[in-house]
Parts: C-alpha cells; sequence; structure tokens
C-alpha cells in the first residue's frame, strides 16, 4: 500500500526529507524510487540512506529483484547517492537508457540497481 512506499524523515514534528516509490509491473517484480528530496540544511546527515533502506526492506518484502530509478544527468547528487546505496547492496548501478519524457525537454537516465535474494 501506499503507505509502505512512501516515508517521511522529520526533525521532532518537522517532515525535512521524503521518499516516493512504488512497485512495477515488471515480471518478476522491481520497485521504483520515483522521487527523494532533503531540506539542504539536513543533507549530509544520513537522512536519504535512512529512506532508502526502508524501500529496500519494503522491496524484498514483496518480493521485487530490483529497484529503478531515474536521474537527471547533471544531478550529481542524487547520481553519488544512488551508486552509494548500490555500493551498501554490493550490487551495481546498471544504465538502462536515456530517454526524455513526454511534455519535458529534460533527459532523464534509468538505471536498475539488482537485489540479492
Amino acid at each position: 500500500n501506499s503507505s509502505r512506499s512512501c516515508f517521511i524523515a522529520e526533525d521532532g514534528d518537522t517532515p525535512v526529507g521524503f521518499i516516493t516509490s512504488h512497485k512495477t509491473d515488471h515480471t518478476p517484480p522491481e520497485w521504483f524510487i520515483w522521487q527523494v528530496g532533503i531540506l539542504p540544511e539536513y543533507r549530509g546527515q544520513g537522512l536519504v540512506e535512512e529512506l532508502q533502506d526502508r524501500v529496500v526492506e519494503v522491496a524484498r518484502e514483496a518480493g521485487a529483484v530490483a529497484i529503478r530509478t531515474t536521474i537527471e544527468p547533471d544531478n550529481f547528487r542524487s547520481f553519488g547517492a544512488f551508486c552509494r546505496m548500490a555500493q551498501r547492496l554490493n550490487s551495481k548501478m546498471e544504465y538502462l537508457r536515456s530517454f526524455k519524457a513526454a511534455g519535458s525537454e529534460v533527459p532523464e537516465v534509468l538505471y536498475r540497481i539488482p537485489l540479492d535474494s
């Protein structure tokens, strides 16, 4: 359900970050991380890693064999965060393809990070 695929990082009662994700229709199932955001003053404190790890836990419980995400080519911060995620999982980021979403001028790159069983 959606409450198990989207998470919010909080400082007390204040939301300071989030991650949204969902199961894909691939066979075998995979999980897609749609968006991640951390307020600038909270970056570098491990919140992205905590949020990613929660999604991986849910994805594995759902039987997912990989995590997918898209990253804009100049978003080095996000690219680095997902590379570190792949390292934590003892996996790798696989380049799948580049594309432009309908109505967008900004290209994105689709990546896949295999999960161990």
